[in-house]
């Protein structure tokens, strides 16, 4: 059913404060800058696939050094946006964080620091891995590791996107969700507990304590890129808000490729997975339908004419 993982997209408050973060310090290239009106014929396939109207956004696509995953800005001016909750932590259910690898993690925290930015702690220097947490300017938590055992593939500081993590209520519920239905491939679960060495580090690297919590690792079909659930027992979560929408600051959709998105739209349907609406065959060139996992985070199915 599912390809890879395709995308991950954010809702921002400000088009170029947001550049400043993504494109200007973290070194992402832009190749697409686009507005979305909502007289395009273009515009209404979307608002079906998002479930909102009527529309009028701007648009920019970034890919990360690899050129395998691209991170999309959305800056929505109708509907207006709702902010969610300053300050999230990942023990909020519903919180997304992205993660970046990167070749040196002191110095990606000395650059972000020197222009502002806020981070969680210093770099964490743990047995097998180093990393760090701050806010992107939209309180969107990002983490960049480095993990030892890992070759650094290419010249900069940002080697690769990582990984999507999310903050769940029940992880039965969403296991049945990515893996059962989406047929993501566990390849790690562990619980954390306040008393182990490692998750004083973790402590240290998310900004939040005493940490208890079950953690499962899966990987898109390709192997390439990861997405993490967590279950928190402490500290105890709050819920964000039930039904995002991309027009709220602070939402992150996944997007991932499907070999058929009707069919997956069919089989998924029938097992009860809510969707905002049908498959959008659009006319120029791709067909997607978003849903919505246990949690409320927005996924989306895309195939692409060509791939």
């Amino acid at each position: 059913m599912i390809r890879r993982y395709g995308m991950t997209a954010l809702t921002v408050r400000d088009m170029e404060t947001a550049l400043g973060f993504y494109r200007d310090i973290l070194g992402l290239k832009v190749i697409d800058d686009r507005w979305t009106h909502p007289d395009q014929k273009r515009t209404r396939d979307i608002e079906y696939c998002f479930g909102v109207a009527p529309l009028h956004f701007r648009n920019i696509r970034m890919l990360d050094p690899s050129g395998e995953v691209t991170v999309e800005l959305h800056q929505f001016f109708s509907p207006l946006p709702q902010n969610h909750p300053e300050g999230r932590t990942m023990g909020d259910i519903g919180t997304m964080r992205m993660e970046f690898r990167v070749s040196d993690v002191e110095a990606m925290y000395n650059k972000l620091v020197s222009q502002g930015v806020v981070c969680f702690s210093t770099p964490v220097l743990s047995q097998h891995w180093a990393a760090f947490c701050c806010y992107d300017p939209d309180g969107n938590i990002v983490e960049f590791e480095r993990v030892y055992a890992e070759p650094i593939e290419r010249e900069g500081l940002i080697q690769r996107y990582g990984m999507t993590a999310l903050t769940v209520r029940d992880m039965e519920t969403s296991l049945y969700f990515y893996r059962d239905l989406l047929g993501l491939k566990v390849i790690d679960d562990r619980w954390t507990h306040p008393e182990e060495k490692r998750t004083r580090d973790i402590e240290l690297c998310f900004g939040v304590a005493p940490l208890h919590f079950r953690n499962i690792r899966m990987l898109d079909p390709v192997g390439r890129v990861t997405v993490e659930l967590h279950e928190f027992f402490a500290p105890l979560p709050k819920t964000h808000l039930e039904r995002r929408t991309m027009g709220d600051i602070g939402t992150m959709r996944m997007e991932l490729r499907a070999f058929d998105v009707d069919e997956a739209y069919q089989r998924l349907a029938a097992k009860g997975v809510k969707f905002i609406s049908p498959p959008i065959h659009s006319e120029v060139g791709w067909v997607a339908c978003c849903a919505y996992d246990p949690d409320g985070n927005i996924v989306e199915l895309e195939k692409v004419r060509g791939e």
